[in-house]
């Protein structure tokens, strides 16, 4: 068992990447923003299944992202619209994906968003190291969407974590509030008995060199970054032992 170290900064400047805000992000200087907590740490200590292993063994290797500031989102799927009433049309501009919305976002059966807020990018000098982002619980339940999760392997791969949703009740808003927690975040090392030690820190500049060919990689060449999203390191997948065979199986 070893202790992982994943450094992680929570970049404001709707995902984009630019080194000097990545240094300066305003909500990270301010401390606007939240960091990352773990289930377990949000957890109710009262609970019946606060003490069992199997669950806390999980809860203390997932990760609560919460959102910073207060989100009202309705849309008008006939119009195919979008109004947020609680910010300004510039932060509208700033934090939404007007590009990504132009790719089929809005459907009578299915709308999904992406918002440059929060943003944080993860990286770790280990080897074979799988981030994965998911739904957390309750936000269909009490926000309204889904998160579009994914994972894939963070030592070969470097780049901001999005924030993208699909909406769960057409007909209703999505309502955040400051705090609320809006996905979960994964790490995974070939021995799952690792523990995970998240450390806030400044990009170095080689990191933010490396992040920057990988987003614009996968943005100018369609399709190139899923070689290098789950490229294995010293040719063994994270995941391996769950397929390995035992001595009596190989015959």
């Amino acid at each position: 068992m070893s202790m992982i170290q994943i450094y992680y900064h929570q970049n404001e400047n709707n995902g984009r990447i630019d080194y000097e805000s990545c240094l300066t992000s305003p909500i990270s200087l301010d401390g606007i923003g939240f960091e990352p907590i773990t289930s377990f740490e949000s957890g109710d200590n009262k609970s019946i299944y606060y003490s069992c292993p199997a669950w806390s063994h999980k809860a203390k290797r997932t990760f609560i992202i919460r959102s910073p500031i207060d989100l009202n989102i309705s849309v008008d799927v006939e119009n195919q619209s979008i109004w947020v009433n609680n910010i300004s049309q510039e932060k509208f501009n700033e934090w939404f994906f007007l590009t990504f919305l132009n790719k089929g976002w809005c459907t009578k059966e299915k709308v999904t968003l992406q918002i440059g807020i929060p943003s944080f990018i993860f990286w770790t000098k280990h080897k074979n190291i799988w981030i994965e982002q998911k739904s957390h619980s309750l936000t269909s339940v009490n926000n309204n969407f889904s998160v579009v999760g994914g994972w894939f392997n963070l030592s070969s791969w470097t780049r901001p974590i999005s924030f993208a949703f699909d909406i769960v009740d057409l007909s209703k808003p999505v309502v955040i509030k400051r705090g609320d927690p809006i996905y979960e975040i994964c790490f995974y090392s070939t021995n799952l008995d690792d523990k995970i030690k998240l450390i806030k820190k400044d990009i170095p500049f080689e990191t933010y060199i490396k992040l920057t060919k990988n987003v614009n990689l996968k943005e100018y060449i369609s399709h190139i970054s899923h070689k290098f999203i789950f490229k294995k390191q010293e040719s063994k997948c994270p995941f391996s032992f769950l397929w390995n065979k035992t001595p009596q199986d190989k015959g």
